[in-house]
């Protein structure tokens, strides 16, 4: 994902996109995840997700008419979905939380990579999205999905 010269509404809004795939992920992986344990940490992530949206669409308010209708959804992370919908009616449990847990590493990486292009962005944004990325990177520390 490519970060350099973007503006913090377009970083927020691709993030949000990031997101939103991120809960229909969650979703659709957990109804098809037989494993009751599996099945729970994966909607986990679905709550958490709700939260981070909630927060950056606060912070999306603060950039009024700037806000774009279209976002990129060219990355590594919407990638990595794209394949697994292709196998998610087919895969297994095991396969589709193996699937999951790879797209979360995916998508921490992808924050780690907005976050290292040292942008100016504002503050509250840049500690948003450090916060989030800790969480999520602190939820693949599991040993288990």
């Amino acid at each position: 994902m490519q970060t350099e010269g973007k503006t913090p509404v377009v970083i927020t809004q691709e993030v949000l996109a990031l997101l939103t795939t991120r809960k229909e992920a969650a979703e659709r992986v957990s109804q098809k995840v037989n494993v009751e344990k599996g099945a729970e940490k994966i909607r986990q992530k679905s709550a958490e997700t709700d939260s981070f949206i909630n927060e950056l669409m606060d912070e999306l308010e603060n950039y009024g008419d700037a806000v774009m209708s279209e976002t990129d959804r060219d990355n590594n992370y919407q990638n990595t979905w794209r394949e697994t919908l292709k196998l998610i009616d087919t895969a297994d449990s095991v396969e589709l939380q193996q699937r999951f847990a790879e797209m979360e590493i995916t998508l921490a990486t992808t924050y780690r990579t907005i976050l290292d292009s040292k942008a100016e962005w504002p503050e509250t944004l840049q500690k948003m999205l450090v916060r989030q990325v800790r969480n999520i990177e602190a939820g693949n520390q599991t040993p288990e999905l």
